[in-house]
């Protein structure tokens, strides 16, 4: 679902659903294995990524190619995503 709203850059409803009270930050599609904050930064999304970070996910989950989602972020060149996400790794230490 999160992904869907990414693809046709429909950040609204994508923030809508993150901030459900049931919203699983840390769910992993049982196929790539990839969490919301895999796919947003992946279709470059900052606002969604924001959005997903002020939930506290784990950063450090891999997709089914090893890759976290700041990775994503940078093969895909979305250098703001994979900057929001390094910034929110440096908090957390």
């Amino acid at each position: 679902m999160i992904w869907r709203n990414c693809w046709y850059k429909n950040d609204d409803n994508a923030i809508a659903i993150i901030n459900k009270d049931d919203f699983n930050v840390n769910y992993q599609d049982p196929h790539a294995y990839r969490t919301a904050l895999h796919n947003a930064a992946c279709l470059g999304r900052n606002n969604v990524v924001k959005a997903i970070l002020n939930r506290e996910p784990d950063t450090k989950l891999t997709d089914y190619k090893g890759r976290t989602a700041q990775d994503l972020a940078i093969f895909k060149k979305h250098t703001q995503c994979a900057k929001l996400i390094e910034e929110y790794e440096k908090k957390k230490q």
